[in-house]
């Protein structure tokens, strides 16, 4: 089932749909159970991204599927092996890796060459830690409140402010003073990538 059918049979607005995908909206649980069921996925796999995305699809031993948030990213189309993904975490303590771990998509140019649209990127979900740099996934809102999770470049900088910068020179790099209220909501930082050839 495409997009357009799936928007017919479950009786909502492709810019409803889209709304979804992109985060800046969430539909009812009654309407995710109804593509649930249309769609033949599990309601906890599309609430979760957790578990099997199909009843009786079980994840082979030793294998994780990541989280994948519900407005990011298509099904997991793989897994990963809990040991690879143990690896990439770091911390000490990691009972499950698959739990702390997102599987998201690149949806725009901001970071060209460095990741194109569409790559997959994953990401530990944890907090910023003072005085990290590097590539971070985050929720950037803009002044309607309406989020937009993507994928930035971090960098402290000695008078404790934060720089988001883009790759692409076409954008243009933001600094902000680490007030709460202003603060992007930082999910975590990004591990792997995954792209088109």
């Amino acid at each position: 089932m495409n997009r357009t059918e799936l928007t017919k049979a479950a009786g909502v607005s492709r810019a409803a749909l889209y709304a979804w995908i992109k985060g800046s909206s969430t539909p009812s649980i009654a309407t995710l159970a109804l593509v649930a069921r249309l769609t033949g996925t599990s309601l906890g796999w599309l609430v979760s991204g957790e578990g099997a995305m199909r009843p009786g699809e079980e994840v082979p031993g030793g294998y994780a599927l990541p989280a994948s948030p519900f407005y990011n990213v298509q099904p997991p189309p793989f897994a990963f092996k809990e040991e690879w993904l143990a690896d990439l975490i770091t911390e000490s303590g990691a009972k499950k890796p698959g739990e702390q771990i997102y599987l998201i998509a690149v949806t725009d140019d901001a970071m060209e060459p460095t990741l194109k649209r569409k790559d997959l990127l994953l990401v530990h979900r944890r907090a910023l830690r003072r005085g990290e740099s590097g590539l971070y996934a985050l929720v950037i809102r803009d002044p309607v409140g309406t989020g937009q999770l993507v994928a930035r470049r971090i960098q402290w900088e000695l008078d404790g402010t934060l720089t988001i910068r883009c790759d692409n020179p076409a954008y243009r790099s933001e600094t902000r003073a680490l007030r709460a209220e202003e603060a992007p909501q930082i999910v975590g930082p990004i591990l792997w990538r995954a792209g088109y050839v």
